[in-house]
């Protein structure tokens, strides 16, 4: 009886208090990091919370559709690309991350409050803020964390 109590408690937490959320990865625009079909795991989020460097979800606000992409730029900031390569502030972001890099030149584009610019791993097959500009911080519904299946696939996302 009481394995049933503490088993109950963990799942109100994970799912009210840390607001655990599952998807399937709709695209490859995250490869190679993220793989079209994945499943993952997200936790809630708030919008002071968000970093650079992070994997979110987040809604278009017109429909029950979602998107997966890297936060690129936060509230304040600075965003060009040349050649494919993004500058923060003038500065050469180190994408390690990176895959099939793109030759675009975009910007500069003031990142305002409230808002973060997000772009997909895998440059040349992501729509992201470089075609639909920064994105509100409050549209994202959670920070992704691990890769639950394909098994081999299994492990915390960075």
């Amino acid at each position: 009886m009481w394995l049933a109590v503490v088993f109950f408690i963990c799942v109100i937490y994970l799912f009210d208090v840390k607001r655990i959320r599952f998807y399937l990865v709709p695209s490859d625009s995250m490869a190679p990091t993220l793989k079209q079909s994945d499943y993952i795991i997200g936790f809630g989020t708030r919008p002071s919370q968000l970093q650079r460097g992070d994997i979110v979800v987040f809604t278009s606000g017109h429909k029950r559709d979602f998107y997966v992409k890297r936060i690129v730029g936060l509230p304040g900031e600075t965003v060009a690309i040349l050649d494919g390569v993004v500058y923060i502030n003038g500065r050469r972001l180190e994408e390690t991350y990176v895959r099939n890099r793109s030759s675009d030149r975009l910007g500069p584009i003031s990142v305002a409050d409230g808002y973060i610019f997000l772009m997909g791993d895998n440059r040349t097959n992501s729509f992201d803020s470089r075609w639909f500009g920064p994105v509100p911080a409050s549209m994202v519904e959670a920070e992704v964390s691990f890769i639950y299946n394909p098994v081999s696939r299994m492990g915390r996302v960075e």
